[in-house]
């Protein structure tokens, strides 16, 4: 569910949005996604204030570790905006 959580914070997506993508279960060892509801319990109340940092940091570093690389594609800074 961590893994869930740092790609919707890298990839800006909603959750609603994720759920429209069941094909991602299994990528997260899920054998389905999590509805809206679950998904937003679960940011609010399974993780505290410090795991939810940790996410978001995470996923920050990460984007910009990719970019360090150069990738081939567009820069995608969802947060700064």
């Amino acid at each position: 569910m961590l893994n869930l959580f740092l790609y919707l914070e890298v990839t800006g997506d909603s959750y609603r949005t994720l759920t429209r993508h069941p094909e991602l279960a299994g990528i997260f060892g899920l054998t389905r996604i999590p509805d809206e509801s679950v998904l937003s319990r679960t940011w609010r109340n399974r993780f505290d204030n410090d795991v939810r940092g940790y996410i978001t940091a995470s996923a920050h570093y990460l984007v910009k570790e990719i970019y360090n690389e150069n990738p081939p594609f567009p820069k995608f800074d969802h947060w700064r905006k």
